[in-house]
């Protein structure tokens, strides 16, 4: 996808005059700043695509970029299948993916990322919604990528302690993974992510802006307990899952 970006967006570059031109015969606006900054997306952004630089940020950009040229030029001339429409839904996959393993994101990140546990999730253990959540995780989760503990545990409070996490981030699910720690809407569409398909497919909902994201969730979380109902007391696993679970 990066090498199809910059053999479109070379020739743009390598002729601004004629782009700012392009824009001016399709009445754009501002043809001038906008012309070579399409240039400037798609040679430079495939090129830091090809690496594996940002993948998330670069994707959206490039997806806004060929949507763009989606409304002007393929609707107006009729087009209803073309690579531009290829190109649009392989981007919004790669900002709800991420960069694959090979790529310096991941490089980055695996650098950056203390030695430690695998994923934990950190969960309301007195919430229903939550404890079900983490029921539908592990019946899922065959390769036991996820450790589970309850906020309210002492070991959920000691790492939610080590971790500077208090107030609005307890609110429901929290997944810490590769050095990051990720909150609401954010850490249950990473969860998906590393659960398999077609539950990773999930994770394209990245798509959708955070805050937007992030209201859904919290809408649901403050009304998790009247809804779903509250425990006692925290969830006790079964002999066969307690290692799993933080002490």
């Amino acid at each position: 996808m990066g090498t199809l970006f910059i053999a479109h967006g070379w020739p743009k570059l390598s002729n601004l005059a004629g782009n700012i031109r392009l824009w001016q015969s399709l009445h754009l606006p501002l043809p001038a700043v906008l012309g070579p900054a399409q240039a400037v997306v798609e040679f430079f952004g495939g090129t830091v695509l090809l690496a594996g630089l940002g993948t998330r940020l670069i994707s959206f950009l490039l997806a806004v970029n060929v949507l763009g040229a989606i409304l002007v030029v393929d609707i107006h001339n009729g087009t209803i299948i073309g690579l531009e429409w290829l190109a649009l839904w392989v981007s919004l996959g790669l900002v709800g993916s991420g960069a694959g393993s090979w790529s310096l994101d991941e490089l980055l990140r695996s650098r950056s990322a203390p030695s430690g546990p695998g994923a934990v999730i950190l969960f309301d253990g007195v919430c229903n919604l939550c404890n079900a959540w983490v029921n539908f995780i592990i019946d899922r989760d065959q390769s036991e990528t996820f450790s589970f503990g309850a906020q309210q545990s002492a070991g959920g409070r000691a790492m939610l302690e080590t971790l500077h996490l208090t107030g609005q981030d307890l609110a429901g699910i929290i997944l810490v993974a590769g050095g990051r720690v990720y909150t609401d809407s954010t850490a249950i569409l990473e969860i998906c992510r590393r659960l398999p398909r077609p539950w990773q497919y999930v994770a394209l909902l990245r798509v959708i802006p955070r805050p937007v994201r992030d209201a859904a969730y919290h809408w649901v979380t403050r009304r998790r307990y009247k809804w779903f109902g509250k425990s006692a007391a925290c969830r006790v696993p079964t002999a066969q899952l307690r290692r799993r679970f933080l002490a």
